[in-house]
């Protein structure tokens, strides 16, 4: 044995030497209770961005001989809540390794910016396809649209949380979308605005805002309204690779949900049923969200556009945090199934 080696061979020994860790493979679990309360309240702050969106847009709509502003507009207002109760949302905490750097917490919706969208909804009204198109799964963002999504932020709370935005994918980043395969008639479809790379790209744009997050990798925890598509899986995957991070994501199950939240059983031990159950309910107070705030006539008074600026709801608070970590750990009393989460 070499001097080089020996002394290699007592360093290890004495635990003075940290060898290279490999990141764990990601683990994808379908959640339950508590998801569903953070998810509700994420869902939340983002219908009350859209009705300030909504308030402070000029767009207008057809209506028989003159146009109308889009709040005023009954058919367009419906396809909004639509929207706004249908897309993904999510939350993310990463935890670095490094002493050296504060943990994030990171939140995102699927889709395009808020504008954007009520530009979307207003083009498939009227049949006018010029404007642009209405897909959300193309790979890469336009420069417009990184502009808008981060000028979305004078909708949003103000606090230390970060709102992921669609970004430009730079050459040393990771995360892109990939082609998802469906039936032979279908065309491939690329997420390229999924709450989940959305998230990914967020999170790489802060690692080269400070090198400290990933020095030592890290752990990153999610919470999903839905399935992880096989796009943001392998999304996913290259993350945690890369960056050296143990990945696990809560997801809601969306496939073969009971018929009513009266049948849902968010506590069931069955850890598929509680998931189930928890997208029934999610969904269910979403709708009810997006009608009471998104609907005619407290859009359509004189005064709303005025007190748009005004108002509005956090992001969930360090006591609803403590309690959802308390829940992880099974302080509170749940079942199984909604202690693994």
């Amino acid at each position: 044995m070499t001097f080089a080696h020996a002394t290699l061979a007592l360093a290890l020994a004495l635990g003075s030497v940290a060898m290279p860790t490999r990141a764990l493979p990601v683990v994808l679990s379908p959640a339950g209770g508590h998801t569903v309360a953070l998810l509700a309240h994420d869902a939340h702050v983002h219908t009350e961005a859209f009705r300030k969106a909504v308030l402070l847009s000029d767009r207008v709509v057809p209506f028989k001989d003159a146009p109308v502003a889009i709040r005023n507009s009954s058919k367009f207002m419906t396809a909004v809540r639509r929207k706004v109760f249908s897309s993904t949302v999510s939350t993310f905490d990463y935890t670095p390794n490094s002493g050296g750097a504060a943990p994030l917490r990171i939140h995102a919706r699927s889709g395009k910016s808020l504008d954007a969208t009520l530009g979307d909804i207003v083009r498939h009204q009227t049949r006018d396809k010029s404007g642009g198109s209405t897909s959300e799964a193309g790979a890469r963002v336009s420069d417009n649209e990184v502009a808008a999504d981060a000028e979305d932020a004078r909708f949003y709370p103000t606090t230390s949380d970060i709102r992921a935005t669609n970004l430009q994918k730079k050459d040393i980043w990771v995360v892109e979308p990939s082609p998802e395969a469906g039936p032979a008639n279908v065309s491939k479809i690329i997420h390229g605005t999924d709450a989940e790379l959305k998230t990914l790209r967020q999170l790489e744009h802060e690692f080269e805002r400070n090198p400290a997050l990933k020095q030592a990798g890290g752990k990153l925890v999610g919470y999903v309204s839905q399935e992880v598509c096989h796009s943001c899986r392998a999304a996913l995957d290259a993350f945690s690779e890369k960056y050296n991070v143990d990945i696990t994501v809560h997801y809601l199950q969306t496939t073969g949900l009971p018929s009513s939240p009266v049948l849902a059983d968010t506590m069931s031990e069955d850890s598929d049923i509680a998931s189930k159950a928890g997208s029934v309910i999610l969904r269910d107070v979403r709708e009810k969200t997006a009608m009471e705030l998104l609907t005619l006539p407290e859009l359509a008074a004189p005064e709303a556009r005025a007190l748009a600026a005004t108002g509005g709801v956090a992001w969930p608070d360090k006591t609803i945090l403590e309690r959802l970590a308390a829940a992880e750990a099974g302080d509170l009393g749940l079942p199984a199934a909604c202690q693994g989460e």
